[in-house]
């Protein structure tokens, strides 16, 4: 059923155990959210670095959110590597659930690694692919959209 956690967290133990980097990182949003089991933010970073080891870009990012939120230790740095890593996993597939909220991090957090054009260019990215979840149904993109427009509002007239 969807979001029944409880009954998905056996499955996806089952197939973490057997190497398959997309239920750790599965596990990784069930422990770090809460999602059928205790919140353990430790838990969910094991699985988050095991799968982006194995090149999960969902996880890639959700390490950099976990340095640059404090979760881990804290470094804007490294948060940004992960993200620009991310990036690299999913540039060519353009992964729907996973590619517009990297290029959303890219945008927000890209100020004296990017030009003002190369961040407007991701958050146009972001804005579009948000769109797309949003027309086959997604109801949590909105807020990612609405982050979007705003930040390419902002940097479109910079990046001339």
């Amino acid at each position: 059923m969807e979001q029944d956690y409880k009954t998905a967290i056996p499955y996806y133990q089952a197939s973490a155990q057997l190497g398959s980097s997309a239920a750790m990182c599965n596990l990784g949003y069930c422990y770090y959210y809460g999602r059928g089991v205790q919140r353990d933010k430790e838990m969910a970073h094991y699985y988050w670095e095991t799968s982006a080891v194995l090149g999960e870009a969902a996880s890639t990012y959700k390490l950099g959110d976990m340095h640059r939120n404090g979760d881990i230790e804290t470094d804007e740095s490294v948060a940004w590597l992960y993200y620009y890593r991310a990036w690299r996993l999913t540039r060519h597939e353009k992964d729907i659930l996973n590619y517009p909220n990297i290029c959303l991090r890219l945008a927000q957090y890209g100020e004296g690694r990017l030009t003002s054009a190369q961040r407007a260019f991701f958050a146009s990215e972001a804005a579009h692919w948000f769109e797309k979840r949003i027309h086959m149904g997604d109801p949590y993109s909105d807020d990612g959209l609405a982050q979007a427009r705003e930040l390419y509002e902002k940097l479109a007239p910079q990046a001339l």
